[in-house]
């Protein structure tokens, strides 16, 4: 009969790795998996800062409710027709820009339009993202603003992607047959959005410095 040492007698469950391990895909080691970290891994969606939630909100409903409302007025009426809304008030139609707003560089050619529109949104939703960054993580009104600016910066600019120019629908007559020219969904979220945002830079409460 063979005598075994103390040392070949140890217990199968020192053999196996722990559960705490798991395996490496490059080097196929194993490598020690924290506690911790495996309990945070399914928080990143939903634990976001505050910030980030009031910016993503007012993002995917501006940007849906522009989207959605063009291809309503796409499929009800025709290029130019016209439906009341409100009579000798407001008014839906259906009209192309392809310049910027007013009309402006209308007339210019489809690639310099497209170089210096499709450019100037790029760059915005740029500096709306590091501003956004860059902004307290607690903060919850300036970051809607800030969503709702971005939603229509991308919601004109899928426009000019898809159909080479903006689709306007809306109209309001003003005093003495005067109209307003005519604009959508994401010029108003741009349009609320940045006047919501300057007033809270010029007229919020200005953090008191810490005293350390």
């Amino acid at each position: 009969m063979l005598n075994s040492s103390p040392d070949d007698r140890m217990p199968c469950q020192s053999i196996l790795p722990p559960r705490s391990a798991s395996l490496n895909q490059r080097s196929g080691l194993l490598m020690p998996v924290h506690r911790e970290s495996r309990r945070l891994r399914p928080c990143y969606l939903f634990c976001m800062s505050t910030k980030y939630k009031w910016f993503g909100v007012a993002f995917v409903i501006g940007l849906l409710t522009d989207q959605i409302s063009k291809y309503w007025i796409i499929d009800r009426l025709h290029y130019g027709e016209r439906m009341w809304v409100l009579p000798g008030f407001f008014e839906l139609t259906h009209v192309r820009n392809p310049g910027g707003m007013f009309s402006f560089m209308a007339n210019a050619s489809v690639e310099i339009r497209m170089l210096l529109f499709v450019g100037a949104a790029l760059l915005a939703i740029l500096l709306l993202l590091l501003f956004l960054w860059r902004h307290p993580a607690e903060e919850r009104l300036v970051p809607m603003t800030l969503g709702m600016i971005l939603a229509g910066a991308v919601g004109n600019l899928a426009d000019r992607l898809v159909h080479g120019e903006v689709i306007d629908f809306l109209n309001v007559h003003l005093v003495n047959d005067y109209v307003w020219p005519s604009f959508n969904v994401a010029d108003s979220l741009i349009v609320v959005g940045t006047i919501i945002l300057m007033f809270d830079v010029f007229l919020g409460e200005t953090p008191e410095p810490e005293e350390h």
